[in-house]
C-alpha cells in the first residue's frame, strides 16, 4: 500500500471515529431524557372506549413507588379530580382497586402518586402536560417533601395521555378499561397509538 493510500485510510478511519464520538455526545447532551430503549418501557392496552383503543407506553418512576407485581387483565384507568392530582381526590370514592390518570404540573410526581395511593388506587399514570410531546421521556424522581409512595407510578407522554383523557371526555366515559402490562412482542404494528416515535 502506498503512503498516499495508507494516509487516506487513516483519514477515513479517523473521520468515522470522530463522527461516532460526535453522535454519542449528541445523544448524551440532547437526548438523555428524550430517547429511551424499548426495554425501559411498560406497554398497556386500552380496550374501551373503542375510539382510543390502542397500545400505549409508560416509563416506571426512577426512585419511588413499587413495581407491577402482576398483570391486570381488566382494570379501570380513572382521571383524577382535580386533574393535576395535587389535592385529595374529589372522586376518591371510585378509585379503590383502580388506576389513576393524572396530568403533570403544579406539584411533584411523588405528591401526585401519593394522593392516588391515599385514594386507594393501585397505580398512578402521570402524563406530560405538553400535549405535543411524543418522544421526550422524563425520569420521575422523588422530591424532598417526604411522600412515601408504594404503588407503581409511571410517566406517559403528553400526546398519548391527552389522547386518553380527551377521548374519555368525547365518549362521556368516566374511565378507560385497560390491560397492563402487555407483552410488546405480541403487539401488531397497527395496534400501537398512531404516530408512535421510537
Amino acid at each position: 500500500m502506498s503512503h498516499g493510500a495508507f494516509g487516506n485510510v487513516l483519514l477515513v478511519g479517523f473521520s468515522a471515529l470522530f463522527l461516532a464520538s460526535f453522535l454519542s455526545v449528541s445523544v448524551d447532551a440532547f437526548g438523555s431524557e428524550a430517547v429511551r430503549v424499548e426495554d425501559d418501557l411498560i406497554f398497556f392496552y386500552v380496550a374501551r372506549p373503542r375510539k382510543i383503543s390502542y397500545v400505549y407506553r409508560a416509563l416506571m418512576a426512577k426512585d419511588f413507588g413499587g413495581v407491577l407485581q402482576s398483570r391486570y387483565d381488566s382494570v379501570e384507568l380513572i382521571p383524577s379530580e382535580p386533574i393535576d392530582g395535587c389535592q385529595p381526590f374529589e372522586n376518591g370514592a371510585i378509585m379503590p382497586g383502580q388506576m389513576a390518570l393524572i396530568q403533570r404540573g403544579v406539584c411533584s410526581f411523588a405528591e401526585k402518586a401519593w394522593h392516588a395511593e391515599q385514594a386507594g388506587a393501585v397505580a398512578a399514570l402521570i402524563y406530560d402536560s405538553d400535549r405535543a410531546n411524543d418522544n421526550r421521556w422524563v425520569d420521575m424522581v422523588r422530591d424532598q417533601d417526604g411522600y412515601d409512595v408504594t404503588i407503581p407510578s409511571m410517566f406517559v407522554l403528553g400526546r398519548e395521555g391527552f389522547k386518553i383523557s380527551e377521548g374519555l371526555i368525547a365518549a362521556t366515559a368516566r374511565s378507560a378499561t385497560i390491560r397492563i402490562p402487555v407483552n410488546e412482542t405480541h403487539i401488531s404494528p397497527h395496534e400501537y397509538f398512531p404516530g408512535v416515535i421510537w
